[in-house]
């Protein structure tokens, strides 16, 4: 059985598998955004009348993501971006773009699974673009811009 299953499945085969599914599932994520809703369930704090000890004028109630994935990332890109000076729509037009990006890296990830004599011709290119945008996203965290939110 063991066997069969590592016949079936190769090494590689399963790397580009997971690669794919990485690639693709991240860059759908970012256009299923989650929408802020207040937790009624939970007070996270009160204002008080005046003339009263207790007499609750108003009750705060903490905000979560409700959604497929509970985040809401048009949100915190705006926020981030906000943070360095850069207007909403390039924060958007930015996420979507890598968005757009991230799925065809996967899209090219699993068509090389059937693309015969051009599989690792495909299978590198997709893995050389992949690994420019985590180098790109690694330098530009942890690179000088970083000090910038820190110094604000």
């Amino acid at each position: 059985m063991v066997d069969k299953l590592n016949k079936l499945f190769s090494g590689i085969t399963v790397i580009i598998i997971f690669w794919g599914l990485f690639w693709l599932l991240n860059g759908l994520d970012k256009f299923y955004n989650g929408t802020n809703q207040p937790n009624l369930a939970v007070t996270k704090g009160v204002v008080m009348a005046p003339e009263s000890e207790s007499e609750i004028l108003y009750k705060m109630h903490p905000m979560e993501p409700v959604g497929w994935f509970g985040v809401n990332r048009d949100a915190k890109m705006i926020g981030y971006f906000e943070r360095l000076g850069i207007h909403k729509n390039v924060a958007l037009g930015s996420l979507y773009s890598i968005a757009v990006l991230e799925v065809l890296i996967g899209l090219g990830f699993l068509y090389s699974l059937f693309a015969g004599e051009r599989r690792h011709d495909i299978v590198r290119l997709t893995f050389k673009i992949s690994m420019g945008i985590f180098f790109h996203f690694q330098q530009y965290f942890f690179g000088g811009h970083l000090n910038r939110l820190v110094d604000q």
